[in-house]
């Protein structure tokens, strides 16, 4: 399921991939930038964790360790031996994720052996990708870091005057152990 719509000028999405028989669903929809998916699933935590052979599972908490509700978690990266030697590969897998629980729980049903990075998209809280989680973890106990904010005022020099850029989209980039986290934000012209 896909979701669109605008507010005041901005544009809104959302992805959503669900399993049949899932109930009471609530779809985050997001600034457009990088696309988040959320994942829901018609079984439960405790399902899914009793029943998967290939799971990583855990929960999410804020920084005092408080549960985090609805927190998109997604693969972006698979390690594993291919062919007698280690592979990473990087890909969109959108069927590979999950979304925290009312008690910050999440389970992912994978299908293949080897390790992932998870990336968690919280709302309220900067996003954070864990590395290395192996094939049978279920105790993956992941804080999240505070947001923080960049202010400042995006202008172009003319003429040796400083000009500002109204309604510029800024990206600000960070790589993260190879992999680049990337945050959008549109920037309107200050005094």
């Amino acid at each position: 399921m896909e979701v669109n719509a605008g507010r005041r000028g901005e544009g809104l999405s959302a992805l959503v991939f669900t399993d049949g028989g899932a109930a009471d669903i609530k779809i985050i929809v997001r600034e457009q930038g990088d696309r988040l998916i959320q994942r829901i699933h018609g079984r439960s935590y405790e399902q899914i964790v009793a029943n998967a052979t290939k799971v990583i599972a855990g929960v999410v908490v804020d920084g005092k360790g408080s549960p985090v509700a609805d927190v998109p978690v997604q693969v972006c990266c698979h390690k594993a031996v291919r062919e007698g030697r280690m592979t990473w590969m990087y890909a969109d897998f959108r069927e590979l994720g999950a979304t925290t629980d009312g008690q910050g729980r999440f389970a992912l049903e994978l299908k293949e052996d080897g390790e992932y990075h998870l990336r968690f998209s919280p709302d309220h809280q900067a996003a954070t990708i864990v590395y290395d989680v192996p094939v049978g973890r279920k105790d993956l106990n992941v804080a999240l870091p505070e947001g923080g904010t960049v202010t400042g005022r995006l202008v172009r020099i003319e003429k040796g005057r400083k000009i500002p850029i109204p309604d510029a989209e800024v990206k600000l980039s960070k790589p993260a152990g190879g992999l680049s986290r990337t945050w959008v934000s549109t920037a309107t012209a200050g005094p």
